[in-house]
């Protein structure tokens, strides 16, 4: 994927922790991984279809799970992730892709996106067709959090 389309979805995902979730990220160096993908305890998957077709996987450790479910559910603590939190969390997935729609549709890329899905386990690998993706590790006062871009032009 070519730098300006990556660009929407880092911003995308700094805005919406910021601005809905009230938690700063700091972005890490970005860096290629490859296929099979190991995920965290606790992923959100979203699929993208349109002029970029694949998923994009928000991933963390359970603790920073209920922290983010926390901080979108105005600071009701959770303790355990029930159905409640897991909307939560879908919908943070939600917001960061939407967001990034919007970011690409400025730049003439036009995409949809699928309900989120939440996944959890231990030592999870996600397999793609894609044999490389796009990882941006971000820090917070939360825990770390991962963001993986699984996508390919819908041409390629």
């Amino acid at each position: 994927m070519r730098a300006e389309h990556v660009n929407p979805f880092i911003q995308s995902f700094s805005y919406i922790f910021k601005n809905v979730a009230g938690i700063d990220v700091v972005m890490g160096k970005a860096f290629i991984r490859s296929n099979p993908l190991i995920i965290g305890d606790i992923s959100i998957i979203v699929g993208v279809t349109g002029d970029l077709r694949g998923q994009v996987v928000v991933s963390m450790s359970t603790e920073t799970a209920l922290k983010l479910a926390s901080r979108m559910m105005m600071g009701i603590e959770v303790l355990t992730l029930d159905e409640i939190s897991k909307s939560a969390l879908s919908e943070i997935g939600n917001m960061i892709l939407g967001n990034s729609a919007t970011g690409l549709y400025n730049l003439n890329i036009k995409i949809d996106i699928t309900p989120p899905n939440i996944i959890t386990g231990k030592s999870m690998e996600l397999s793609s067709s894609l044999k490389k993706n796009i990882t941006i590790p971000f820090e917070s006062d939360i825990g770390k959090i991962d963001f993986d871009i699984l996508l390919k032009y819908k041409d390629n």
